[in-house]
């Protein structure tokens, strides 16, 4: 669902009137609007576990084109490494997830030119 007022350019991004880019995360287009840590609502922490703040920031760079396009999956699958590391995950769990959003993040990234880097 695109907010009233804004268009998609031809990069998949939300743009005004005015033609100015918004990188936003639209959580209606998902079947399960609560931002998880796994995948789906069976194979995932518990939605208050500490580490699922790294998801939050992981799930908003996989749905907004804006990030897509000056960013390479890699860097947003990194980013996701450090942060639950930062918030305390041991190297084994956090390499486990890293490596998890690595082999089944393909699906879900959706700009072509910056999926497979």
């Amino acid at each position: 669902m695109i907010p009233e007022g804004f268009t998609k350019n031809e990069h998949g991004e939300l743009v005004d009137a005015n033609g100015t880019v918004f990188g936003v995360c639209i959580l209606s287009t998902t079947d399960d609007p609560i931002i998880r840590l796994g995948i789906g609502k069976i194979f995932s922490f518990p939605v208050d576990h500490c580490l699922t703040r790294a998801a939050i920031g992981h799930d908003n760079k996989y749905t907004n084109p804006t990030y897509q396009r000056f960013h390479t999956r890699s860097e947003a699958d990194l980013d996701f490494y450090r942060d639950l590391r930062i918030l305390g995950a041991d190297v084994v769990t956090a390499q486990a997830l890293y490596m998890t959003v690595r082999l089944m993040g393909g699906f879900f990234w959706e700009n072509d030119s910056t999926r497979g880097k």
